[in-house]
């Protein structure tokens, strides 16, 4: 009884011509609006990385802005990509929200995972930037500022380093502390 349909429901199977191959995709990537970028240039390549607000990471080739890789970070509140920076070797993110952040290294031309690295800050960071193998995170609670900092490279991440800085305050008391860049 089951054979016949079986049998009429093959001979209504479709599909492309070899002309049509490639024309007529169904799949489109996108990475969505853009939060933070960095440029990646290497003598194989230039790419140019991004974090979108969708929670994803992406490189796009230089020259045509093509796709070479996409990667879709976790859609909850751990996915949410803070900040994003170039090194010679590496992309380096840092996403997550309250007291979870994972900084993650990437190989900028392929987009590998190299390396996840776990940090608990405590407390939820008001500012949280990469800068030259350091991952820098300040709090500010009206009263004191309080700069923490940990070292990284591809197999470690080094504990914690804070300071803390009571309020009201010169900047010259930061020091040699991280650079601050605003932007909008």
């Amino acid at each position: 009884m089951f054979c016949p349909l079986i049998l009429a429901l093959l001979g209504s199977v479709a599909g492309l011509f070899e002309d049509q191959a490639f024309k007529l995709d169904w799949k489109a990537s996108f990475v969505g609006h853009v939060s933070h970028a960095g440029f990646h240039s290497s003598g194989r390549a230039s790419v140019l990385v991004v974090a979108t607000e969708s929670h994803v990471l992406a490189g796009l080739d230089s020259d045509s802005g093509s796709l070479l890789w996409r990667h879709a970070q976790e859609q909850s509140p751990l996915g949410r990509i803070q900040a994003l920076a170039l090194t010679n070797r590496h992309a380096v993110t840092v996403s997550g929200e309250g007291g979870i952040l994972l900084l993650r290294l990437w190989d900028p031309l392929s987009g590998a995972l190299v390396q996840e690295h776990l940090v608990q800050p405590g407390r939820p960071a008001d500012v949280v930037s990469v800068q030259g193998g350091r991952l820098v995170m300040v709090n500010f609670d009206g009263s004191e500022l309080q700069v923490v900092q940990h070292s990284f490279d591809r197999a470690k991440l080094s504990p914690a380093e804070s300071r803390v800085v009571p309020s009201p305050f010169p900047a010259t008391t930061l020091g040699q502390a991280p650079t601050c860049v605003v932007s909008s």
